[in-house]
C-alpha cells in the first residue's frame, strides 16, 4: 500500500481505482485548507506549551503551515485522489515544508477524528456568521422596499383567491419574517459551536498530558473544551 493513504496497512494489493476515487473527498473538503492549517497551528502552540514538543519543532511546524497555506492559496498544490482528503494533502506537504521529522510530531496527542471534527466546527462557525449577514442584509433591503411601496394597493390572495387589499410593503415584511426566523435559527447554531472538540482523541481523550484549555481559548471556543469525547467526535448534526 502506498505509505501517503491512511488506512489498508492490513492489505497486500492496491484497492481498485474506482474505490480510490469514490473514497476521496478532496473535491469538496478542500475548502477546509484554512481550518486545517489554524487547528493544526494551535495545536503544536499547546503541545509546546506543555513540553511535548520543542520551541524549534513548533517553530518549524508553525512555519511550514503558513507555507502550506500558501502554496494552497496559489494553487501550487496538486490535489490527488490518492491522499483522499485535504488533511493528508496538508501533512503530505508539510513534510517538505518542515521536513519529515517535525511533520511526523504534529499529530502527538491528535487522532483523527477529533482533527475533523475540529475543522468542521471552525468552518461552521465562519460559514454561520456569513450567512447572518447575508440574511440580514436580505431583510434590509426588503424593509426598504416595504416602506417605498406601502402605499402601492394590491389584492391579498388565499386560497388561490382574491382577498383583503394589502400594500406591496406588507406583502414584502411577509418574506422578510421567515428570514428573520432563519436567522434566529443561525444564532442558536452559533451557539451550539462554542465548544472545542480538539483533544478528545479517536473517541476518549489521550494519556498525554494535554492542555485542552490552551488550544480552545486560543482557536475563540467560549465554551471551552467540549465535554465528552465520543460525543464530540461522533456529532455531525451541527453541519445537518
Amino acid at each position: 500500500m502506498t505509505e501517503q493513504r491512511m488506512w489498508g496497512g492490513r492489505f497486500s494489493e492496491q484497492p481498485d481505482a474506482l474505490l480510490v476515487r469514490v473514497n476521496a473527498s478532496i473535491g469538496f473538503d478542500k475548502r477546509l485548507v484554512f481550518e486545517d492549517v489554524i487547528g493544526s497551528i494551535a495545536h503544536s502552540r499547546m503541545l509546546h506549551a506543555v513540553g511535548l514538543i520543542s520551541q524549534k519543532t513548533q517553530s518549524h511546524l508553525e512555519q511550514g503551515l503558513l507555507e502550506v497555506l500558501r502554496r494552497f492559496s496559489a494553487n501550487q498544490i496538486e490535489l490527488k485522489d490518492s491522499l483522499e482528503d485535504i488533511h493528508t494533502h496538508v501533512e503530505h506537504e508539510l513534510r517538505d515544508t518542515a521536513g519529515a521529522e517535525a511533520a511526523g510530531q504534529l499529530h502527538t496527542g491528535r487522532s483523527r477524528n477529533d482533527q475533523v471534527a475540529l475543522d468542521l466546527a471552525l468552518w461552521l462557525r465562519s460559514a454561520v456568521g456569513e450567512l447572518r449577514a447575508a440574511v440580514l442584509d436580505t431583510v434590509e433591503t426588503l424593509l426598504d422596499k416595504a416602506y417605498e411601496s406601502r402605499e402601492i394597493l394590491v389584492p391579498g390572495v388565499t386560497h388561490l383567491q382574491a382577498a383583503q387589499p394589502v400594500s406591496v410593503g406588507y406583502q414584502l415584511l411577509a418574506y422578510a419574517m421567515p428570514l428573520l426566523r432563519d436567522e434566529e435559527r443561525l444564532a442558536g447554531l452559533r451557539s451550539r459551536l462554542r465548544y472545542c472538540p480538539l483533544g478528545s482523541g479517536s473517541l476518549a481523550g489521550s494519556p498525554l498530558p494535554l492542555d485542552r484549555t490552551i488550544v480552545a481559548d486560543s482557536l475563540g471556543f467560549e465554551g471551552g473544551p467540549s465535554l465528552n469525547g465520543m460525543d464530540s467526535v461522533a456529532a455531525r448534526d451541527l453541519a445537518a
